[in-house]
């Protein structure tokens, strides 16, 4: 709208001055005057007009604006508010007109000012003292107080309306409401703080794994660090101690001091608890979003329990790989120990029967002295603790039984009892308690008695010279409560135990007691065999074997074995004299001194021998003879063409051969396979002439 006023307007005004100044020609004639004055009201009707319809169009854009307008009286008070500010504040707009301006911003902060102008100070706290104060502001955040109370943020824009004089006219003010904004403002911030603590749990488990990465790292080292790592990952440091129990161990930050808030988390292992993460807030904090522990950080404490477990299985896992690998290497260990061990029976065993032949060829011989044939029987002894050391060879590898026989418990203990008594210190009292009984096991008596000795010559060096040694055996009876775990069948079981007052063992002693060179003794002192050589010598006897001690109690040493139900009458007959025979043998042995004196026993017993070093040369003999034999007495173990292969080409060019095995090695494997295919016997070497006499007389049939 033009600012200029109008012609008619101005002419009027100035006639009116005119006769107020007394000037009487300024009302000309009344014609004229009429028409001046018809003139005047057409125009003021113009102007109304006009006035109306500019009034109507800013109406129009007040009430369309988008953002909230209030127009602010020199008192204070609302004169003009359009209708999105009365949709914001909740008010109707009669509420609002007259208001004071003060009741729709929240309450300002009241501040010292030196000198305050009388505007100043009636606009102050009322929400836009600012922008009295300035005469204009844009994008000021303020707060509006809505009908129902609620805080509406809003931007406020606008400016002081004065007069000539500088003195307040009225106020504009427009109000841009924020509240979306503002609300994505905090959501993101909330969220940027929640990220902030994402990556310190991201931290607190990336820290964890480096500790679990390292080669040095032990369980201990691993859970003091993730205990020390837990506090820098929460949100509240400064205040935050932590505390990780595994079983009976227990790790804490520095200062660990227990608090009201507390966040717990248990640590399972393969679905068992084993301890629990706990972190402690040693001062009440309150977060400000979902009180005193994040979600993130209850999430945290769930993954870092988790982790842990998972690594205590791990290194169990990895634990029981080491175990299996050192248990695969003892086994390979013991594997070919034993391969040697058992070339080592053979071979002894070997030379022991050509030894025991001849001396038995002495012994017999009536032509020779009294002192002679007592040097034979000292031979022939000799032999037969060779021959038991051969046993106990094979009991060590775990090759098998030498003999299989019925051994009493009497016999057992009495030798033992003989020997410790002639072997330990004097300091050391032996006590005995056997039943009286003919309770009897099926094994090698050999075997048996060096099990025995080997665990009571440890429970004596466990005693250092003095002590108590009390040694028993009896009869039991186990149901499948008392061999629960094990595969042994409930039954009828000999007993032989073990005590000592000795200096005990602990947890890890008694857990590796069995493996082959291990041994608590010093250098030089011990091979660690020992009690190796016992559990294999029970594991062939088909027993089970239980040690129990503790440090500074003793041991209990228990050897459980089946019993034999009912002793044999054979086992309980005296020694037979030799049994003579006639028939032709072929006696087949790659050892020249075997062969000698076999011959030679054999003769003493009344066969004709014929001799073969070897199967082809066997086979060659029985040919020309067209296996006209009373017996074969064929070795198993021999170059070119062994003893099974000998025996099957025998056996099919003349089905009706009888066949006597013999070997330096138990009877196993081989010996087994050709006395189901048809073989009339075996005898073990060494052998003398009372046994060799009986096997061939057996197989003779």
């Amino acid at each position: 709208m033009s600012s200029t006023r109008d012609p008619r307007i101005e002419e009027i005004l100035d006639i009116i001055s005119r006769l107020a100044a007394g000037d009487m020609q300024a009302r000309g004639t009344p014609s004229k005057r009429r028409d001046q004055l018809d003139a005047i009201i057409n125009g003021l009707n113009g102007l109304g007009e006009e006035l109306l319809s500019s009034l109507g169009y800013m109406n129009s854009i007040i009430e369309s604006m988008i953002n909230s307008l209030l127009v602010v009286s020199a008192e204070g008070k609302i004169q003009t508010v359009n209708p999105a500010a009365c949709s914001m504040l909740g008010f109707e707009q009669m509420e609002l007109l007259g208001r004071p301006v003060g009741e729709v911003f929240a309450e300002e902060e009241e501040e010292e000012e030196e000198e305050e102008e009388e505007e100043e100070i009636r606009f102050k706290r009322t929400g836009i003292s600012e922008l009295v104060e300035k005469g204009s502001v844009r994008n000021l955040e303020k707060t509006c107080l809505s009908k129902d109370g609620r805080r509406i943020p809003v931007l406020l824009s606008g400016s002081v309306m004065r007069d000539t004089d500088g003195r307040v006219q009225g106020i504009v003010c427009v109000l841009s409401n924020i509240s979306e904004r503002k609300q994505a403002e905090e959501a993101l911030r909330q969220q940027a703080h929640k990220l902030g603590e994402r990556v310190k749990e991201i931290n607190c488990l990336y820290g964890i794994m480096e500790l679990v990465a390292r080669k040095d790292a032990t369980p201990d080292m691993i859970l003091q660090g993730t205990c020390d790592l837990i506090p820098s990952s929460w949100q509240y440091p400064e205040i935050t101690c932590a505390r990780i129990s595994i079983g009976d161990r227990v790790y804490r930050t520095e200062s660990f001091t227990e608090g009201d808030w507390c966040l717990r988390s248990d640590i399972t292992v393969s679905g068992e608890k084993w301890g629990a993460v706990e972190v402690y807030y040693t001062e009440p904090k309150p977060d400000e979003f979902e009180g005193p522990f994040l979600k993130e950080e209850r999430d945290l404490i769930d993954a870092v329990a988790e982790r842990l477990g998972r690594e205590i299985e791990r290194m169990q896992a990895e634990d029981k790989q080491r175990n299996l690998e050192v248990q695969l290497q003892q086994a390979q260990k013991m594997e070919a120990i034993g391969t040697l061990a058992g070339g080592i029976v053979h071979d002894m065993n070997n030379i022991l029967c050509g030894i025991m032949g001849y001396a038995s060829l002495v012994h017999i011989d009536e032509s020779i002295s009294d002192s002679a044939k007592s040097d034979a029987e000292e031979i022939l002894k000799g032999c037969r603790r060779g021959r038991d050391l051969t046993s106990n060879l094979l009991g060590f590898a775990r090759k098998g039984k030498y003999r299989n026989e019925e051994v009493s418990i009497d016999s057992v203990m009495g030798d033992i009892e003989r020997i410790l008594k002639r072997t330990i210190p004097k300091k050391v009292k032996i006590q005995t308690d056997t039943e009286s009984n003919d309770s009897a096991v099926k094994g090698d008596s050999g075997q048996l008695s060096q099990m025995i000795m080997n665990i009571c010559l440890n429970a004596v060096d466990s005693m250092e010279g003095k002590g108590s040694l009390n040694i028993s055996a009896r009869s039991e009876v186990l149901g499948e409560h008392d061999l629960a775990g094990t595969e042994l069948n409930p039954g009828r079981y000999v007993c032989f135990q073990v005590s000592d007052t000795g200096i005990g063992m602990d947890d890890e002693t008694k857990a590796r007691v069995f493996e082959p060179f291990f041994t608590t003794k010093a250098d030089g002192k011990g091979t660690g065999l020992g009690m190796a050589m016992v559990y294999g010598t029970v594991k062939n006897h088909g027993g089970r074997v239980v040690i129990e001690s503790e440090l500074g109690q003793g041991t209990t040493v228990t050897v459980h074995l089946p019993a034999v139900e009912t002793r044999t009458e054979e086992a309980r007959e005296t020694p037979r004299a030799a049994q003579h025979g006639a028939g032709t043998v072929l006696l087949v042995d790659d050892e020249e001194a075997i062969r000698t004196a076999g011959k030679r026993l054999l003769e003493e017993l009344g066969y004709e021998v014929l001799l073969a070093e070897d199967g082809k040369g066997a086979l060659r003999i029985c040919r020309e003879r067209k296996g006209d034999f009373s017996l074969v007495l064929l070795d198993i173990i021999m170059p070119v063409m062994d003893g099974a292969e000998t025996y099957y080409a025998l056996k099919e060019e003349f089905p009706n051969l009888r066949v006597l095995l013999s070997s330096g090695y138990p009877k196993e494997d081989k010996a087994d396979e050709l006395l189901v295919n048809g073989a009339n016997g075996f005898i073990q070497k060494p052998f003398a002439l009372r046994a060799l006499s009986e096997q061939v007389a057996k197989a003779l049939g």
